[in-house]
């Protein structure tokens, strides 16, 4: 029983923060994109799992922001293309199948497993960063193509108000509650687990695509729009996963716990919190520059 509870308010806590993550990135349309693959789980894992499993871990889950935002990338380009001529929730479900059947396939594959060792992780992310600023660079040239119509000025919210966040927990619903499965599934599972295979349950993408899919089919939004505005950045949210990972895993690992257990949990979610502030002052940055160079 005490094992049960525990784990019933590891979810609850986890799934609190994560809710709090929603509410920060509501305000700021333009970086929702980058916020798909924002290490909230990832996070939660390393806090979770034992200190010596840090490493191992890492090697598998820094392909996971890779490969989650491609095929996130792919679903949205998929969409944009077909939207106009299918219908918007059958579109959605046929993408979200076939994505989740690829992200199986490709996180089983046995370079998946064997992850990104320490010493080329650095060289991984220069690759990635150097990629990911390639796509985004092409990404607007692509959308003017597809003829993306703007949106009406009330769907987009640039300010944030304590009145919006019934508004932001409703359209969050789905996200939020599969990010309490996803954590679920993860504390079930990973006592059962090697460290490589936590590392990639550490980045099952359950929310990203239950994202997409809850704009798909959500009626009385613009889903173009939307989806236009996330392919803009979507390739870029790697970089700032693989900064966390590989940041927060060497923390880990180097640190020595201390004796008292309560003291040790506080010291590691501190950092953690930390960590992720500074993911999303890096979003912020980011899509703040994506504005920038964007055509007015």
């Amino acid at each position: 029983m005490q094992k049960i509870a525990n784990t019933i308010s590891r979810v609850l806590f986890g799934t609190v923060v994560y809710a709090c993550i929603i509410v920060l990135a509501a305000p700021i349309p333009s970086a929702t994109g980058l916020f798909l693959t924002f290490p909230a789980l990832n996070g939660l894992a390393f806090l979770y799992s034992p200190q010596s499993s840090a490493e191992a871990m890492a090697r598998s889950m820094l392909w996971m922001p890779v490969i989650n935002s491609a095929l996130c990338g792919a679903y949205i380009v998929a969409f944009l293309a077909l939207g106009p001529v299918m219908a918007p929730a059958l579109l959605a479900w046929t993408l979200a199948a076939a994505v989740a059947a690829l992200w199986l396939g490709i996180s089983t594959r046995k370079f998946v497993r064997e992850g990104i060792s320490r010493d080329r992780q650095a060289v991984f992310g220069i690759i990635v960063l150097l990629v990911g600023c390639a796509i985004a660079a092409l990404a607007p040239r692509v959308l003017s193509e597809l003829a993306i119509s703007p949106a009406p000025a009330s769907s987009v919210h640039s300010l944030f108000s304590l009145d919006l966040l019934p508004q932001i927990f409703w359209h969050s619903r789905l996200k939020i509650a599969l990010f309490a499965i996803c954590l679920l599934l993860f504390l079930v599972l990973t006592t059962r687990l090697s460290p490589s295979a936590q590392g990639i349950l550490g980045g099952l993408p359950l929310v990203p695509f239950g994202g997409l899919v809850s704009v798909a089919t959500e009626a009385g939004t613009d889903q173009l729009y939307i989806f236009e505005r996330m392919a803009a950045s979507v390739w870029l949210g790697p970089m700032v996963g693989i900064w966390f990972i590989c940041g927060y895993s060497r923390y880990l690992d180097a640190r020595r716990p201390s004796r008292s257990k309560s003291f040790d949990a506080t010291m590691r979610f501190g950092v953690l919190l930390a960590a992720w502030c500074l993911c999303i002052a890096a979003i912020l940055g980011i899509s703040g520059a994506i504005a920038y160079v964007e055509p007015q």
